[in-house]
This record gives structure tokens, sequence and C-alpha cells, in this order.
């Protein structure tokens, strides 16, 4: 039953959010896309200053980690400046650009995760920002690549108004 529902309740979300952000172009809609992809990520930076890791193994922060050299760390952090630095120049090149290090970012992100905790630890409320962290690059996955698409939109909606203007 419970899975049912959630599948209900996905299919409604999934169809709104599509016949909402990707068929059709509207200027405030990009602009909400990409306010609300520049909060995830600065969330995302602000969770890097909570634990990352359980107390039983260190309660390190992702601050911490970066600090003492993780690899997948360092370049996850990198990689959210760079998209953030990319979002910020509202250049339509440049945003699609930031989808790209957005994405990769999540999966550098999931991936580092699983090198750096263990295969079974009991969960803490203490040690949730990486799982937190993790959700919210999902989420701005899906922001930036209806964000893409509504940039797409605008350059094809631009491009059938000049060829009408040329009949």
């Amino acid at each position: 039953m419970e899975t049912t529902f959630f599948w209900i309740v996905w299919i409604i979300i999934a169809s709104w959010l599509l016949r909402t952000f990707y068929f059709s172009y509207k200027k405030n809609k990009a602009e909400q896309l990409w306010l609300v992809s520049l909060g995830i990520n600065f969330l995302v930076f602000l969770l890097f200053f909570l634990p990352w890791m359980p107390k039983e193994l260190g309660g390190k922060t992702g601050w911490e980690l970066f600090s003492s050299g993780n690899l997948f760390v360092t370049i996850m952090l990198l990689l959210l400046a760079l998209t953030e630095a990319l979002l910020i120049t509202k250049q339509d090149n440049l945003i699609k650009l930031a989808t790209l290090t957005h994405v990769s970012n999540s999966v550098v992100f999931i991936f580092g995760m699983t090198r750096i905790l263990p295969g079974t630890f009991t969960l803490q409320a203490s040690g949730l920002a990486a799982i937190i962290a993790a959700l919210l690059l999902l989420v701005g996955n899906v922001t930036m690549l209806f964000l893409h698409q509504q940039l797409e939109l605008k350059r094809k909606t631009a491009r059938r108004k000049k060829r009408s203007k040329r009949r």
C-alpha cells in the first residue's frame, strides 16, 4: 500500500513539474529556478560546517575533511564553488556549464562519501549533514536540468521569433 501511495504522489509531482518547467519558457520560471539553484548550492556549502561523520567515527565536518586533504571532499568543494560562480554570471552558456558541474558534483559527492564512511554504522542526528547534502544535490540536479531546459526553450523561442520577422 505504501508503495502504491508513493508512486501516485510521485506521478502527480512529476507531471506538475514537467508541465510547469519543461514544456514552455517563461522568464520568471527561469529566474525562479536560478534562485533555487543558487540557494541549494549555498545550503550545501553551509552543511560543510556540520558533522558529516558519526561521532563514533570521529564526527568530522566537511570542512575538517577538506582541511585534512580528503581528495573527494576537496573536489566536491571546488565543484560547488565553480557551480556557484558560473550561476552568478547569469550568462546562458555558463549556466549550462554549471548544470554539468553540479551533476558531476553530486556523483563525486556520493562516490566520495561511500569511500569515507564504512558500509554500516549507526545513524545519528549529529551526522546527518552529509545525507542532507546528498539529497539537496540530487534535488539541485533536477532544478539545474529544468533551468537548462528553460534556457534551451528561450533560445528556440528567440530563433523562432527571428525567423518570423524575416518573413
